[in-house]
């Protein structure tokens, strides 16, 4: 590689994630779960995804979107604290505990988004064969993005990769 730890050719690009892959594993073992950050890019906002709740706690992965690394860190690690206590969380869920005054929503993620926003967890999966939630956070008025009122220009910090309650079709 050169002197920027960039791979520049396909065969230090395949030892550069084995090697983060290793990490990630390793770190699994360790606390049970990774946080992967994705930064912010042109069309698309920073956001977070669990690895490992699938393996160590036959739970499914969650993703957040939008707001500072460290909050979205932060309320994932409430939420797997939740897990370690016996909590599960599913679709619909609404949840009271992690940001005084407001609640959170879950919601599934179809299979078909994974490749798009979580791909080290597909690596470490071997593939799609996990379920992922979404941790959606509501406006400072607690509206969540498919409510009326709900505050228009956060939409573009918190894109909904799961259908919203009223366009499933049990609804």
């Amino acid at each position: 590689m050169d002197s920027n730890n960039i791979p520049t050719s396909e065969q230090e690009w395949q030892e550069w994630r084995a090697e983060y892959m290793k990490q990630v594993q390793d770190l699994i073992q360790q606390y049970g779960w990774f946080a992967q950050g994705v930064l912010a890019g042109e069309d698309r906002p920073e956001y977070e995804y669990t690895i490992g709740l699938t393996q160590t706690y036959r739970h499914p992965e969650f993703i957040i979107f939008g707001l500072q690394g460290e909050t979205m860190h932060g309320i994932l690690s409430i939420l797997v604290h939740e897990i370690e206590s016996g909590t599960r969380f599913t679709e619909g869920d609404r949840v009271s505990q992690v940001i005084e005054g407001y609640d959170l929503a879950i919601c599934s993620v179809p299979g078909e988004r994974y490749a798009e926003y979580v791909g080290v967890a597909l690596d470490y999966n071997n593939g799609p064969e996990f379920e992922l939630l979404q941790v959606v956070w509501p406006d400072r008025a607690g509206r969540f993005p498919w409510e009326d009122q709900y505050d228009a220009h956060l939409f573009e910090h918190q894109p909904l990769l799961c259908a919203t309650p009223d366009s499933r079709p049990d609804q």
